[in-house]
């Protein structure tokens, strides 16, 4: 057994694995303990039998728990044998604040508590499921906005009367479906709406819209609907650019859209069709657009305050309302500029926040994050030399409204005291800064 002075590498592991643990959250600190406890004796009793392989899994288990344990805010030290009724010199030293926030990794049903303020879309997209309005639905965001863990939660907030099933485009390239994609939709629906044979796909979508009407008819008797969607869409345009892809899908999402009832497609991606390209512009005529957005104030105030029970209170005044103007509210800024928050807060051990604290936060998460480079790299040099003049509080020459409207569409610009201004401060600053 690690002995109590041998507890800090423990949490230093954890902070490495932190993201992951946060998806053991079912496991309570008191399971962690019993777990912890078992898994000690099991690494002690093994490496004295000279067992080391069962002994490694023995100590591994225990980090785990030792993990768990971190994360939930209990001390690592109840794994060694400190009484808890007397806490041990220093303890208060010892204390970490918790660091819940997920900025990176989609979110998962378990980490429900970290989506917020998309309640109104959620709506918006059951109700367009529910109806017999026609089209596929294609939510649009800029990247890190939230699409992949609102698919990934979908299955949970639409209720039981929609099953949703769910592929990303992100793996299309070099897989057995990259020149058909239609017989990937195919597969997966197989998978899920067993009560149809699934048939043979070929080249013809024509093949699947048929087989796709059997599945509805059947889904009609069962009084079910279902929800294809579709991730990352835009990878098939790098396809149909580079040749190993046709625009045959975008046909076979409009026949859908028009044919189909009980049976929906939502396609998510980070541009409007019209920075994809005119063949999406005219294929997907009947597309139905929604918009993924900023959280409004009091969305990303609950979010900061209260990303899992018993959060604790480490704000200045001022505090929350300085991380969303510096945010504007972008939900994967938002966490990660709290997670390198609480990450200093622990490194320094303090309890609480200063002003000069959440700057700090505010200026590594800029200087950390990969998004502004993505976002950077993705527009246009005309547009580049706007978002610069912005940034820099220069005024825009007339010819560049055109740009300036089609920006405030894709959520880079706002108005700010009736002037254009770069919606995200960060995004601002990194530019400066860096360009």
């Amino acid at each position: 057994m690690p002995t109590k002075t041998e507890a800090a590498p423990l949490t230093i592991w954890w902070e490495t694995m932190r993201p992951w643990l946060r998806r053991l959250d079912y496991l309570s600190p008191g399971k962690a303990v019993a777990l912890g406890t078992a898994a000690g004796a099991l690494a002690g009793t093994a490496l004295a039998m000279e067992e080391p392989l069962v002994g490694g899994v023995g100590f591994f288990l225990l980090l785990l728990a030792a993990g768990v344990l971190a994360y939930s805010g209990e001390p690592v030290a109840v794994l060694v044998g400190t009484q808890a009724e007397e806490p041990p010199v220093g303890a208060a030293e010892n204390r970490r604040i918790p660091i819940p926030f997920l900025a990176g990794p989609v979110l998962r049903p378990s980490d429900g508590d970290l989506f917020r303020g998309h309640g109104d879309l959620v709506e918006i997209l059951k109700d367009d499921v529910l109806s017999d309005r026609r089209g596929p639905i294609l939510i649009v965001g800029q990247r890190r906005m939230g699409k992949s863990s609102l698919i990934n939660l979908l299955s949970a907030l639409l209720g039981t009367d929609i099953k949703v099933v769910s592929l990303s485009f992100q793996g299309l390239f070099g897989s057995q479906h990259q020149k058909a994609p239609h017989c990937w939709v195919a597969e997966v629906v197989a998978k899920t709406w067993i009560r149809v044979p699934a048939v043979p796909c070929g080249g013809d979508w024509g093949q699947t819209l048929a087989w796709l009407r059997v599945v509805e008819a059947d889904l009609q008797e069962a009084n079910q609907r279902l929800l294809v969607t579709i991730d990352e869409i835009e990878c098939l345009q790098d396809g149909i650019r580079e040749g190993w892809a046709t625009a045959d899908f975008l046909d076979f999402l409009r026949a859908a859209g028009d044919t189909l009832r009980r049976i929906r497609f939502l396609i998510a991606t980070a541009y409007p069709l019209q920075r994809l390209g005119r063949v999406w512009v005219d294929r997907l005529i009947n597309v139905r657009i929604r918009s993924l957005r900023p959280l409004d104030f009091a969305s990303a105030e609950a979010l900061i305050r209260r990303p899992m029970e018993g959060f604790p209170d480490i704000y200045p005044p001022g505090g929350v309302e300085r991380i969303v103007e510096a945010t504007y509210g972008h939900p994967y800024l938002l966490q990660l500029v709290c997670y390198v928050l609480c990450r200093r807060l622990m490194e320094r051990k303090q309890f609480e926040a200063t002003l000069t604290d959440i700057e700090t936060a505010i200026d590594e998460a800029t200087a950390e994050t990969p998004l502004f480079h993505a976002l950077w790299r993705e527009r246009t040099d005309a547009e580049r030399r706007v978002l610069q003049n912005l940034a820099a509080g220069r005024y825009l020459r007339q010819d560049a409204e055109r740009l300036v409207r089609s920006m405030k569409k894709e959520n880079f610009i706002i108005d700010r005291e009736g002037r254009p201004s770069v919606m995200i401060p960060m995004f601002a600053n990194w530019i400066l800064d860096n360009t």
